[in-house]
């Protein structure tokens, strides 16, 4: 099959359309996609020594709200953004979260 690239000019962005619209779709998809997704180089998972375990009492509830910011003020230098992760699914967490 013969692909044919055309590049139109977008203001000052060069797109490379395939000929192929489904393809472009996906890959237009997949480009916004990953406008909402954490950079990876805040996969790598703390040190034991950074990590501060809480628990629960039995009568506890997690909160319906929580920021980590007001809860731990004194960290504030080390929580400079807070990401929103709702659209993270919960299968992508359990590979980074074992130990628990």
């Amino acid at each position: 099959m013969l692909r044919i690239f055309v590049l139109i000019a977008a203001g000052s962005t060069l797109l490379a359309h395939s000929g192929d619209l489904a393809l472009d779709q996906k890959k237009a998809e997949t480009k916004e996609r990953m406008k909402y997704l954490m950079d990876m180089k805040y996969l790598i998972p703390p040190k034991d020594s950074e990590r501060i375990e809480i628990k629960l009492g039995k009568d506890e509830e997690l909160p319906d709200k929580f920021d980590a910011r007001d809860r731990w003020p004194e960290c504030r230098h080390l929580i400079s953004t807070v990401r929103d992760q709702t659209k993270v699914m919960l299968g992508s967490f359990g590979r980074f979260n074992h130990d628990r």
